[in-house]
């Protein structure tokens, strides 16, 4: 059964942060907590941890049409309430919301979804997402997206490493696997093809504008006064973005992982690797530079298409 959007009411402008997972977006979160008036995501005032899992559930376990439905108005009320609470500390209708885990509920943890209904793999992520933002923010309001990214072959060691505590049995020889699963595929899923990413969610959400920043940049003035225009704010202090938290990485090339906590394996994201008897996890895995390459080789063409949305240089993309 269909039910009406749970549109947040006085709502002019959504600039959406769709930061991937290890890209500085604890910091940045920190930075809009502290820094913009009406802000919805981690370190917002009243918002519990956690928040957006219940979302996440939602979007491994629910086609995207669900959001349309009367059984997730509960999760569209609550959001919609989150962020009016928020616009209340503003005057302007504009909200900053910030979901670091929209666009990859499932990398690496065994949920891993086929071809639906004619869309390419991953663009379910991106269906979920304009399912759910358009029900809270139906037109006329503006969407702005910023996307923040880091190079594949790191973004993806680091996520890998973030995650072994959802890994039964992670290890090097299940990381390279996993990686090469991907790079298998006819066609690189969202959100490791950026350019693919940024034109799904100009098409089916729609917005206005995708501006794409690269972690390697945050230490520059560049990053800076890009991301205070995005956010209609003054541009911060250099030393803002100076900490770096929730680091894994143990020199370039080796990131450490964590033991696989036993209290998830009936959660929405789990997996146990295949033939793995394992309690835990090896203590690191390291990205070789023949894998790191592959890569590389096999994102170029993508990447070189994010010059529009990036006014910042992608050396190494």
């Amino acid at each position: 059964m269909r039910s009406k959007p749970s549109a947040v009411r006085g709502l002019t402008t959504l600039r959406l942060h769709l930061g991937l997972p290890k890209t500085a977006t604890t910091t940045l979160q920190q930075y809009f907590a502290r820094s913009v008036p009406a802000y919805v995501g981690p370190g917002a005032p009243n918002l519990p941890a956690g928040f957006f899992g219940r979302y996440r559930a939602a979007f491994l376990q629910q086609e995207p049409e669900w959001w349309a439905s009367r059984e997730s108005s509960r999760l569209r009320e609550k959001l919609a309430a989150s962020c009016e609470q928020a616009l209340a500390r503003s005057s302007d209708g504009e909200l900053t919301l910030s979901w670091e885990g929209a666009l990859t509920p499932g990398l690496f943890v065994g949920s891993d979804f086929p071809e639906v209904g004619g869309h390419p793999p991953g663009s379910r992520w991106v269906r979920h997402l304009a399912a759910l933002v358009r029900a809270i923010a139906p037109k006329p309001v503006e969407i702005q997206v910023l996307l923040t990214v880091r190079r594949q072959p790191e973004w993806l060691a680091s996520l890998y490493a973030q995650r072994s505590r959802r890994i039964l049995g992670a290890s090097q020889e299940d990381f390279e696997d996993q990686l090469r699963r991907l790079l298998a595929r006819d066609q690189l899923p969202i959100p490791l093809d950026f350019a693919r990413t940024v034109s799904e969610l100009e098409l089916l959400i729609p917005v206005r504008s995708v501006l794409v920043l690269p972690i390697e940049s945050i230490s520059t003035l560049g990053y800076r006064r890009a991301l205070s225009a995005f956010l209609g704010v003054e541009e911060p202090s250099p030393d803002v973005f100076e900490e770096k938290l929730n680091q894994r990485r143990r020199d370039s090339v080796t990131w450490n992982l964590r033991d696989a906590d036993e209290r998830l394996r009936d959660s929405h994201s789990f997996r146990v690797v295949s033939g793995s008897d394992a309690v835990g996890s090896e203590p690191c895995i390291v990205l070789t530079e023949s894998l790191r390459q592959e890569i590389l080789e096999r994102v170029k063409d993508s990447n070189s298409r994010l010059t529009a949305n990036s006014p910042l240089p992608l050396s190494g993309y």
